[in-house]
């Protein structure tokens, strides 16, 4: 084998490796945007995969709300991680995992719920009862900003509805 040949052989080994670790090589799963907010005495987290995956969470639970969102190449989960406390100290948490942003595993207080059955979820947390009510709704025209997710939530009875609830009676 002559001097040409050889180094054309390591060149092409050394790009076939290249490529295969490419392809074999971990990626970041996706994230989501985020949008988080409130409505009169409601509060809203959206979560919006551009896979194709939405959630709208609207809570009683205004005292605080914090979401984290984290992704690595160490893993092929996406996770998201939210706590909301209610005036009265209540807590609600929720976590969604997801490795494609088209599906999850969602939790709320550890109590597993599956998004066939909707992904609009309308949670109280009065007298320290969770109350959940899941909703299926299109929400592939929702963007993660406070207009267009009001908007929706709004022209939606009975998302409006929950809404309209949770305001202090006067």
């Amino acid at each position: 084998m002559n001097r040409n040949n050889l180094i054309y052989l390591l060149t092409l080994s050394v790009l076939l490796g290249l490529g295969l670790a490419a392809c074999f090589g971990r990626t970041t799963p996706p994230g989501p945007d985020m949008a988080g907010g409130g409505y009169e005495s409601a509060t809203y987290e959206y979560f919006h995969w551009r896979e194709g995956l939405n959630i709208l969470i609207w809570h009683d639970a205004i005292a605080s709300s914090t979401c984290n969102s984290s992704g690595s190449t160490s893993s092929d989960t996406h996770l998201v991680q939210c706590q909301a406390v209610s005036e009265d100290g209540f807590e609600l948490f929720w976590q969604l995992e997801t490795t494609d942003g088209r599906s999850a595993q969602f939790t709320i207080n550890n109590q597993p719920i599956d998004l066939a059955d909707g992904t609009v979820f309308l949670i109280t947390t009065a007298e320290d009862q969770l109350n959940i009510q899941q909703l299926e709704r299109d929400l592939s025209g929702v963007n993660a900003e406070h207009q267009s997710i009001t908007d929706f939530s709004l022209n939606d009875p009975e998302i409006d509805q929950f809404i309209q609830s949770t305001a202090p009676e006067e």
